[in-house]
């Protein structure tokens, strides 16, 4: 489904989706900002993946009325998984006002994002917050959004000041105090956002014990701050929450 951006006005949820799965172990959905789902009895949910139909969709979250309400909805179906994968975006469409309606995940282990690197901070520190005896984190970047400029990286951006931007949290997740003990960053290529979710990770994870991040192999030498050695360097001067956290440098090639 795809909308010309002048064509949007307001758009109601007309297909509702109700499911009473009391032995449902795993569920894979796939959103549509114009559905509504209804999952009940799900207490034998072991793994949820929540995707996308029309990621362009939720950029113009405004316009679906009731929106906010339908992702909070989801939430509350698969809030006893174990191991959950979830697109960022998906966050991204909640308001301040609507944050707080989300469930408390308290069994989830394991959480691996895909975010859009515009809002990933905020959005991260959301997830984190609902999750705390979360144990890993995997992160990878959105497929279906590159950066717009690949040669915008850390070569003049001071490391000490990445954490003051207007969307660093305001608090820190109860997981990444006494929890989350290994993360893995994929395909981090240093630009600004990266480097400001890999810091905020490592200052605050105080239980953590690794931290993996893959970098791809890039042979422009004009891409000074995408090399290992400048990667590894910045990583260096992080603070670290947590004294035996080991962080390890993978090349993708």
């Amino acid at each position: 489904m795809n909308f010309a951006a002048n064509d949007f006005v307001n758009y109601v949820c007309q297909i509702f989706i109700n499911v009473d799965a009391p032995n449902l172990e795993e569920l894979d959905i796939c959103f549509d900002a114009l559905v509504s789902f209804s999952l009940k009895n799900t207490k034998c949910l072991r793994k949820a993946n929540i995707d996308f139909f029309d990621l362009e969709e939720l950029e113009n979250n405004d316009c679906f009325l009731g929106l906010a309400d339908r992702i909070c909805q989801i939430f509350t179906g698969i809030c006893d998984a174990k191991y959950l994968t979830v697109g960022a975006p998906l966050l991204a469409a909640l308001d301040i006002g609507h944050q707080h309606l989300l469930p408390t995940f308290n069994n989830l282990n394991y959480l691996e994002l895909q975010l859009r690197t515009c809002r990933c901070l905020q959005s991260l520190a959301t997830v984190l917050k609902i999750s705390p005896h979360l144990e890993h984190l995997k992160i990878l970047p959105n497929k279906e959004q590159m950066y717009a400029n690949e040669n915008n990286y850390l070569d003049d951006v001071d490391v000490d000041e990445l954490e003051h931007g207007l969307d660093a949290p305001e608090s820190v997740p109860v997981c990444l105090i006494s929890h989350l003990k290994t993360i893995c960053l994929g395909d981090l290529k240093g630009c600004p956002n990266d480097m400001e979710v890999a810091k905020y990770l490592v200052k605050h994870g105080q239980a953590l014990n690794r931290v993996t991040i893959h970098t791809p192999f890039s042979e422009n030498k004009e891409m000074k701050s995408q090399s290992p050695t400048a990667l590894r360097s910045k990583f260096s001067k992080f603070p670290r929450g947590s004294k035996t956290c080991e962080i390890e440098l993978r090349i993708i090639t």
